[in-house]
């Protein structure tokens, strides 16, 4: 009869169903699909500190070992570093020795900003901490055929001030040129 046929048949497609999710490895694709969210939030780029993206070291699809993917930085508290040559730097520091200087102003001149009849000096302050205690070989080169391309100096960091350190924020790597300001 047919109502007895089409329940047979029912039955058979319903073990049939029963019988193909059963052979489903159910719990090894839900591992699968836990394994595959965990390398996507690993493949996310995710900075440890708060700025401004400056540089990018790696393009998309790139196997990455242990190079940097890109360069940040807090355009926000800039510094210039600046050369001074080994014979200038006990000045420096005796101006940070007298009483009551705890830090020198220095002017520095960015051309590249000083431009701009409107802009604002390019100032900053140095520390007797900032001043390093090693002495180097320059980094920075006069252009000028004759000049002396050895010279020994002394790295010392220049703290701009907000408002320098906005005018500069875009001109990271600039070659600049420092004066120190002697204390009253």
């Amino acid at each position: 009869t047919a109502p007895t046929t089409a329940a047979a048949k029912k039955q058979a497609v319903e073990a049939e169903s029963r019988r193909a999710v059963a052979q489903v490895p159910v719990e090894s694709l839900r591992a699968s699909l836990r394994g595959a969210e965990l390398k996507r939030k690993d493949a996310a780029v995710v900075a440890p500190v708060g700025g401004r993206v400056v540089r990018v070291l790696a393009q998309p699809g790139e196997m990455l070992a242990n190079q940097p993917v890109l360069q940040i930085a807090d355009t926000s508290a800039m510094s210039v570093v600046a050369e001074v040559y080994e014979t200038d730097v006990a000045r420096l520091r005796g101006w940070l020795r007298k009483p009551g200087v705890k830090e020198l102003v220095a002017d520095v001149d960015a051309r590249v900003v000083d431009a701009d009849p409107k802009a604002k000096p390019i100032r900053g302050t140095v520390t007797a901490d900032r001043i390093a205690p090693t002495i180097a070989r320059n980094t920075v080169f006069a252009l000028g055929p004759r000049e002396d391309a050895d010279r020994r100096v002394v790295e010392v960091e220049i703290r701009l001030d907000k408002g320098s350190s906005d005018a500069v924020a875009d001109f990271i790597g600039l070659q600049v040129r420092a004066t120190f300001n002697p204390p009253l």
